[in-house]
């Protein structure tokens, strides 16, 4: 067979180290639901109708549904460790982040105390930071819980894989306009 062999950078030999560590070690099971974003989707709208403010994204308003559905469910806000399930009081959703050469999950710290037009602008910033390597420790290693985000493509479903040593995570498809979304 012809090809050639691509060395791997640093970034991506650790992302699949972590992704096989996170196969082997944490217990997987995946559920996938449908949810109607018409009211989200026309919140956003309202939010965004005004040019003269930044603009307000689904990831946004996600993150603090995921934020809201961590507090009433602690359990989903915990951390492994060998001693037991550790149950954060700070819930700090991570977001993936694709850069050139892999992908990283900064953490929006105390994403709960935030309204929507603070998580968009967190959310440019932890990216901002993240493409030019100036991510703080704790935005690093702080996260409880990730959204992986798939929604910028024509993807309907997928199914993200845990950031140990986090618990949970939710994958967020293609949420089109007037759509359902299928939340895995």
């Amino acid at each position: 067979m012809n090809g050639k062999i691509v060395e791997q950078t640093r970034m991506r030999a650790g992302i699949a180290r972590r992704m096989v560590e996170s196969k082997q070690q944490a217990p997987h099971f995946y559920v996938q639901a449908e949810v109607t974003v018409d009211t989200a989707r026309d919140r956003l709208d309202a939010l965004n109708a005004n040019a003269d403010t930044p603009r307000v994204t689904m990831t946004a308003a996600l993150v603090l549904a995921c934020a809201t559905a961590l507090r009433a469910n602690p359990k989903l806000n915990s951390i492994w460790t060998p001693d037991g399930l550790f149950q954060a009081d700070e819930i700090n959703v991570g977001i993936a982040i694709a850069l050139d050469d892999g992908l990283v999950a900064p953490a929006l710290l105390h994403a709960d105390e935030l309204d929507v037009r603070a998580a968009a602008s967190g959310l440019r910033d932890l990216a901002e930071r993240a493409r030019s390597q100036k991510l703080r420790p704790a935005e690093i290693s702080g996260a409880t819980f990730t959204l992986s985000n798939l929604g910028m493509f024509e993807v309907s479903a997928f199914t993200a894989i845990v950031t140990p040593p986090q618990v949970a995570i939710l994958a967020r498809p293609n949420v089109g306009r007037r759509k359902a979304a299928r939340v895995c």
